[in-house]
């Protein structure tokens, strides 16, 4: 049996070890840009049935690869797909993965960026078509691009559909704080 003096120590460690565990769990994770569409033509869809996804011809059954390049090889060898739709089917299979951030900028709403989180593997599925190819994302809100420093706001201004968005430490920390408050109101 311990004393409540060891009790204190074994409470403290474990602290200290889910504390960890979560800053690394928070510190692996990656942040996405996520565009909806060229004219953000796919926000709704997206919000309200809290996916991404691209529209695509490409099958169920995605190669396998160790790396973009025999990703498109694959895939050019069956098909005649642009690279651009090769490039986003390769982000949403093999880049992006659960738990990591995504912010879809808004059409609707200027400067503003909707927030989630992914929650599933791909799917394949016409349910929402023409988006074939998508993961599940729980939406947190909505928030401004003012709200992000301005390294990460500079890294957020591509024009690429997805990519993973060079955001600092603090930037991580405030999509951080918006997911914890959102699981402190549920």
């Amino acid at each position: 049996m311990c004393t409540e003096g060891e009790h204190s120590i074994i409470l403290h460690n474990t602290i200290y070890v889910d504390m960890f565990s979560r800053l690394q769990d928070t510190m692996s994770r990656q942040v996405w840009v996520y565009r909806a569409g060229i004219n953000g033509e796919y926000e709704l869809l997206f919000i309200k049935n809290g996916i991404i996804g691209i529209s695509t011809d490409l099958g169920i059954n995605l190669p396998d690869a160790d790396d973009y390049k025999e990703f498109k090889r694959k895939i050019l060898s069956e098909m005649n797909i642009d690279s651009k739709t090769i490039s986003n089917a390769y982000s949403i299979q093999y880049r992006m993965q659960v738990k990591d951030y995504v912010l879809v900028p808004s059409k609707i709403t200027k400067r503003t960026y909707h927030v989630g989180i992914i929650e599933s593997d791909v799917i394949y599925n016409t349910m929402f078509y023409p988006i074939r190819l998508y993961r599940r994302v729980k939406w947190l809100q909505k928030v401004s691009k003012d709200e992000f420093n301005d390294n990460t706001q500079h890294s957020m201004g591509s024009l690429i559909t997805i990519f993973k968005v060079n955001a600092s430490e603090s930037s991580v920390k405030f999509l951080n704080d918006i997911e914890k408050e959102k699981m402190e109101n549920v």
